[in-house]
């Protein structure tokens, strides 16, 4: 049997997520406007509900996703607070109320069920699936390598869980792997000597996603997560970028990334991998081809 890599394995299970994701989005979408808040920032209400009943702060946020304004968050806190969603528990830090609770919970609780619904592979299948992943799962979180996994913290992730199914224990489990990977790639770019937003910049130009401070501000407020940063803020860090040698300003406006630029960012892609899949160890070659092989037939199933 050809082996299967671990970067392949990961693209197949970020293919699942996916596809889970697409069967219960319109479950999510009916709970999220049956419990009124169509309007509201659903994202921040379910982080707080992930952590309940530690309290949620800006500070907690930042310290996982580094990349935005503390106001990108603090204003959505507000927002959940006039609204009865949150309630101000202390300077700047916020807890979920009954209300908040109990729309966390019906949102979820869409999803889990949609997903208890699905039978695209034999249970003994899908229970084997999910064991899989808690190895892996269980690997990452116990990585001494990546310590600061601020990210699996603020999903609610960093402790035990358990899954009244196995294909919602898989979503939240290849969640989890997701988050692990945010921690691995923030402490890869931390030696570079620059912030969260700059590096942001940086890679936003790598990608093709902007070449100017006026697109970089466009493209930041299309996220579905806005980081609230002025075209003056994206230009300040397109200085700190070129005066580094990474960028190279255009004398019609449009930058574009040096070859040094280039070369950094690749390096932080490579080490970001070697963290990330070091603990990957935990599972055995066969494992491995085993994990993809049974995620490819989930997805068979799901389109079957």
């Amino acid at each position: 049997m050809p082996m299967t890599t671990p970067a392949e394995c990961w693209a197949t299970l970020r293919q699942l997520l996916a596809a889970l994701a697409g069967q219960y989005r319109d479950d999510f979408r009916s709970a999220v406007i049956a419990a009124d808040m169509g309007r509201e920032p659903v994202g921040v209400l379910l982080h707080a509900g992930d952590i309940d009943p530690r309290p949620m702060t800006a500070a907690d946020l930042l310290r996982c996703v580094p990349y935005y304004s503390e106001l990108s968050f603090t204003g959505p806190m507000e927002k959940l607070a006039q609204g009865g969603w949150l309630v101000l528990a202390g300077r700047d830090t916020y807890r979920l109320t009954a209300k908040g609770r109990a729309a966390t919970d019906s949102i979820y609780a869409a999803a889990r069920g949609r997903l208890a619904s699905l039978s695209p592979l034999a249970p003994a299948d899908m229970e084997r699936l999910a064991e899989l992943l808690r190895a892996l799962m269980e690997a990452c979180r116990a990585s001494a390598s990546v310590p600061d996994q601020a990210c699996v913290a603020a999903s609610g992730n960093a402790g035990p869980y358990g899954e009244a199914s196995p294909l919602a224990y898989a979503a939240r489990a290849i969640e989890t792997l997701t988050n692990f990977r945010c921690d691995a790639h923030r402490l890869a770019w931390r030696p570079c000597g620059v912030d969260g937003p700059t590096w942001e910049t940086l890679s936003w130009l790598r990608e093709g996603r902007a070449d100017s401070a006026a697109s970089l501000h466009e493209w930041a407020q299309k996220q579905p997560h806005r980081r609230d940063f002025s075209p003056e803020v994206y230009a300040r860090r397109l200085d700190v970028l070129i005066e580094r040698g990474w960028v190279t300003a255009g004398a019609d406006g449009h930058d574009t990334v040096a070859e040094a630029g280039r070369r950094q960012w690749q390096e932080v892609e490579d080490k970001t991998d070697s963290l990330f899949y070091e603990p990957w160890a935990a599972l055995s070659a066969d494992e491995v081809v085993e994990l993809d092989a049974r995620a490819k037939a989930v997805l068979a199933g799901l389109m079957s």
